[in-house]
């Protein structure tokens, strides 16, 4: 099966390749300058992120970049500099190889591209709306995960199980609803399984974009609750290395990190190299008790090489991610110091992700075919550290090709493409939860982008099919029976977005379906990290969702402000149904389906005064509702919160320095909504505050942060919390700090 699975999309590429004549012989080199609009002064250091080829380059002091080996086809640039409003360009080198730019001056802050979206654009041009974060700002203060780091973005939450281990939470829903991008393919990690995190390292990772609602249209099935799209850092300007060193410390947990990144780009040869290593002991709670067999640790390595020859772009990428999670059962607190060595029970997870993109120019059109492999490993060690009692392996092919056509009348384009995916799960120990699988995905779409001057509209039909097939297996005492079942739905979306002056007006509606996964369908047996024997239901359907989404936004220089309400119906919605019945000492829980019903939204403000450029004053309101169509509440539906922070930004001359200081306040609304098995969880709040400072010269900065996180010891138990049902409490007073030191300059003129 993996030989047929494989072959026709991977030749059809390489007959693709075949059509690479001689024109890698007519690479070019376009140079341009970037001038203040208002003055015609030279904007130097600015930075012009190239989108074809995911790489920079950096003005000079007279405002000049050059990129040499460019493919002789229109391509998207993109100019950026603090204090401007980032400029979204297209240059033809066809036509002409040289141009010159010019900025407006702004006092907002930049406006990111967003990656996860065809020709990337920058946040406000999208017909749906994408909340788009750099990682370095959500690490202001200090996460300990990337999961972590990313749940505090408007609309998302942390399904967690202490600081180690967590899931992102999307508008209530999580899982397998989520559909997680990361080296540009999907990450599959055994999703389906609440006990172990997110899979992906945050080294390498220069910011997160999140849709939300159904995006199956692009991304797959299974995309119901959204799409989590992590962005590659990107290359070194060309003809220029860097490098970087930093180390983390924090006070709660007596925990340390250090990570470590090599860039260099030369010509044409493009090159990343990322490595982290983290440990973390049992966490302590506000009463200064710490919670035994919470400390977890982590290794990270990514290496990303880049090349490109005439009409030809390719990107390699792999990355390895080895976790170790300490299971805590609840019933050992104790007091004194941490310690950090695996002791049962515990989790060993181990992520592999290898990905092959390649891009291909034929006229005004291009091809892009993304090929990944990956493989993730699953040990659960409970009575002897040598001897895996839970031993899953999951190993996943996919491919994703892409059609972009040339632009019609240049205002309408088409996108046409082809998606699948063949996976094998895989038991290795003595215990079973998943039986033995296979699952074959194939997917069909086609999408139309229309601009008619102010009003952008896009339209797209897919087409989905999964078959999973077991066989008969037998674990101890439990027989898991054969299952061949196969699953399909065809999904559309239709999208306008509307500008007129400061305003943006969006509206969005879309289906979405997910198959239901062999977990869901099969699972017999005890979950040690959430306390629940599971039953599978081998007779659920797939799940049909369809969302409608408006969003209105406001942008001038010293204001913006977004409002977005969605309503959202999941036909056969599966969740975990209590049984009122104990097996193996543990409660016993099915899996059920019921139509269900989500709404709510997010608002966000953000307040730059005038006259004092310095200030940034920030709050987002983020609100999800969901119900059975009983009017049974559905589980783990995240509380309201509200999210307020203001911030202070200063520039030191006579040093060349940069700081900042800013304080975080988050408010959660008690959350009575509950499924009959949870209970209520009360309204809290907590204080975050920190500094940080960069002091730059010539090649070479030193970053310090600092600043302590709940700043008021507050005792708290998040609704999403697993440690819930134990009473155990989140972290309490957290201090920390980093430093990070980072050197970049030009290669030597022979190896340019």
């Amino acid at each position: 099966m993996r030989n047929s699975y494989m072959t026709g999309p991977a030749n059809l590429f390489f007959i693709l390749l075949l059509c690479l004549p001689l024109q890698g012989l007519f690479a070019q080199t376009f140079r341009g300058l970037v001038l203040d609009a208002a003055s015609d002064n030279p904007v130097p250091f600015a930075v012009i992120y190239l989108d074809e080829l995911q790489s920079t380059a950096v003005t000079d002091v007279k405002g000049v970049f050059t990129f040499r080996e460019l493919p002789p086809e229109a391509l998207h640039i993109h100019i950026s500099y603090v204090g401007y409003k980032t400029l979204d360009a297209i240059i033809d080198i066809r036509q002409r190889t040289s141009d010159t730019f010019r900025l407006e001056a702004a006092h907002t802050r930049l406006k990111e591209l967003v990656i996860s979206v065809p020709h990337g654009k920058l946040e406000y041009e999208n017909v749906v709306a994408i909340e788009r974060q750099r990682l370095d700002r959500l690490k202001n203060a200090a996460p300990l995960t990337l999961a972590a780091a990313v749940s505090a973005m408007p609309g998302v939450a942390l399904y967690s199980t202490g600081p180690g281990i967590g899931k992102p939470v999307i508008r209530g829903l999580s899982g397998n609803r989520i559909v997680t991008y990361a080296q540009n393919i999907r990450v599959e990690n055994q999703q389906w399984g609440n006990e172990h995190g997110l899979g992906v390292g945050e080294i390498g990772i220069e910011s997160v974009e999140v849709i939300k609602g159904p995006a199956s249209l692009l991304y797959g099935a299974d995309a119901l609750g959204g799409v989590m799209y992590f962005v590659d850092e990107r290359y070194a300007p060309q003809g220029q290395y860097e490098a970087r060193a930093g180390i983390g410390l924090h006070s709660n947990d007596l925990s340390g990190s250090s990570d470590f990144a090599f860039k260099v780009n030369r010509k044409n040869v493009k090159f990343n190299l990322f490595a982290s290593a983290a440990a973390h002991g049992d966490y302590r709670v506000p009463d200064a008790s710490r919670i035994y067999n919470t400390r977890f640790s982590g290794e990270n390595l990514k290496a990303a090489l880049g090349y490109n020859k005439g009409i030809w772009i390719s990107n390699l990428r792999y990355s390895y991610l080895l976790n170790h999670f300490g299971i805590s059962e609840g019933d050992s607190i104790y007091r004194g110091a941490s310690d950090y060595g695996m002791t049962l029970p515990f989790q060993r997870v181990a992520q592999q992700m290898l990905s092959w993109e390649n891009t291909l120019y034929t006229g005004d059109s291009k091809w892009k075919m993304i090929l990944g492999l990956s493989e993730n490993r699953r040990k659960e060690f409970e009575d002897d550290a040598e001897r895996p009692a839970l031993d899953m392996q999951l190993q996943t092919g996919t491919y994703d090709l892409k059609w972009y056509s040339a632009p019609l009348a240049e205002k309408l384009t088409f996108i046409a493409g082809s998606q699948g995916m063949w996976q094998v799960n895989g038991n290795h120990g003595p215990e079973l939860l998943v039986p033995d699988a296979r699952t074959l995905d194939f997917g069909l779409f086609l999408m139309a982008n229309i601009k008619v001057r102010k009003l952008t509209m896009q339209a797209g039909l897919r087409f989905d099919q999964r078959s999973i097939m077991t066989e008969e297996q037998l674990a101890g005492s439990l027989l898991f029976p054969a299952l061949k079942r196969s699953f399909q739905g065809p999904n559309f979306s239709f999208g306008a977005s509307y500008r007129a002056g400061h305003f943006t007006l969006r509206s969005n509606w879309s289906t979405g379906y997910r198959a239901p996964n062999a977990s869901e369908l099969l699972s017999n047996g005890v979950h040690e990290g959430t306390l629940q024997y599971v039953l599978g239901n081998a007779d659920l359907r797939s799940e049909q969702a369809a969302q409608s989404d408006l969003s209105l936004s406001f942008e001038n220089e010293h204001i913006e402000f977004q409002v977005n309400p969605f309503f959202n119906t999941i036909s056969n919605f599966i969740f975990l149904a209590p049984l009122d019945s104990v097996v193996a000492g543990v409660p016993l829980f099915r899996y059920e389906q019921a139509d269900a019903r989500l709404f709510g939204g997010e608002a966000l403000v953000h307040i730059h005064p005038h006259a004092i450029h310095w200030l940034h004053l920030e709050s987002s309101l983020s609100s999800v509702w969901g119900r059975r169509a009983d009017a049974v509440p559905l589980p783990r539906i995240p509380a309201v919160r509200i999210h307020s922070s203001i911030s202070a930004s200063w520039t030191a001359n006579k040093h060349n320095g940069k700081g900042e200081v800013f304080l975080s306040h988050r408010y959660y609304f008690a959350q009575r909504h509950t499924a009959p098995f949870e209970s209520a969880t009360p309204a809290y709040s907590l204080l975050d505050a920190g500094i940080s400072y960069v002091l730059e010269s010539k090649g070479r900065s030193c970053r310090i942060k600092g600043g302590v996180k709940n700043v008021f010891n507050t005792r708290y138990i998040p609704h999403l919390s697993r440690f819930k049902p134990m009473g155990i409490s989140n972290p309490g007073r957290n201090f920390y700090l980093s430093l990070e030191i980072s050197l970049h300059g030009k290669l030597r003129e022979g190896e340019e």
